[in-house]
């Protein structure tokens, strides 16, 4: 019951055999244990707060809409999630403090030719997916998980060791594709 792991060559890394009940372990999803952090809302102060902001992104609130949405919050709170944001200065303190976090959007105006030759001016927010991809990475949950090395895996059925793919990094394109980037 092993699987035999190949490395692809460029990795200079050799094969390993893997008991299936270790392999497998590693396939399961792991427990939650939240930290402050790492938790998706962070920096905010709770994940209420969070969602909270994340409403009054979504619903273009003004300052004095929030500030009333707010005393509504305050008076109605019973939930055991706290809920720290008092005025619309703690929710600006808030965007300004998690704006520093990901790349920032960029404003740029497109230019179209419109009705009887008006030329019309729209506005178009856009950020770097590279510079977003290398956020991702970055980022101490989520960069662990990328995988750039293609791999085989195989497992043994009693006489041979059977090839199956369980990620797309265990497939014959990615690991041609590495073969492709790796001749010189």
């Amino acid at each position: 019951d092993d699987i035999l792991v190949k490395h692809h060559p460029s990795t200079a890394r050799p094969s390993e055999k893997i008991p299936f009940v270790k392999f497998a372990q590693g396939h399961r999803p792991r427990a939650y244990k939240p930290d402050l952090s790492t938790d998706p809302w962070y920096p905010f102060q709770s994940r209420l707060n969070f969602e909270f902001v994340e409403l009054a992104l979504e619903a273009t609130l003004s300052k004095e809409q929030i500030n009333r949405f707010l005393k509504l919050i305050k008076s109605a709170r019973c939930g055991r999630d706290s809920f720290t944001l008092n005025e619309y200065a703690d929710l600006r303190s808030m965007w300004h403090a998690t704006s520093h976090h990901m790349t920032a959007f960029e404003k740029e105006l497109v230019h179209v030719d419109g009705i009887g030759s008006k030329p019309c001016e729209f506005p178009v927010y856009r950020r770097s997916l590279l510079d977003w991809a290398f956020d991702l990475l970055k980022h101490p949950t989520m960069g662990p998980q990328f995988v750039f090395d293609a791999k085989r895996l195989f497992k043994f059925d009693g006489s041979t060791f059977v090839c199956f793919i369980d990620e797309p990094w265990t497939a014959d394109k990615f690991w041609n594709l590495q073969v492709r980037m790796y001749v010189r």
